[in-house]
């Protein structure tokens, strides 16, 4: 019993540690329809790799990408802070996408899902 209440402990402490939790889903068809609408805000997004675009030492990778609710794809900056990660197509990730300057989209964080 007190272990059961331990790993609830532990449960509700990790996922009130997170801190994705707090920020919308990426809203991909306000976004295709005008990313200047939000531009600047920060989102959650559960992705899945579509293709890979290629890679600029000290910029990143541009990746296509998919999510759930909205198959149209779309493309995502990956920092080359992020360069330990490895993609392949099919695999899904959570993400914190940002859209910055001229509606490119990048991904500030990213973990696989």
């Amino acid at each position: 019993m007190v272990g059961l209440g331990g790993v609830g402990g532990m449960m509700v402490a990790k996922h009130l540690s997170d801190p994705l939790r707090t920020l919308e889903k990426f809203p991909v068809a306000k976004y295709l329809e005008n990313h200047r609408a939000v531009a600047g805000a920060k989102f959650k997004g559960e992705v899945r790799v579509e293709a890979d675009l290629g890679w600029k030492e000290g910029v990143g990778r541009l990746m296509v990408f998919t999510m759930p609710d909205d198959t149209r794809p779309i493309v995502v900056l990956i920092p080359a802070h992020l360069s330990n990660l490895y993609f392949s197509k099919g695999q899904s990730y959570l993400t914190e996408l940002e859209v910055k300057e001229g509606g490119l989209i990048y991904a500030n964080t990213c973990r696989k899902n």
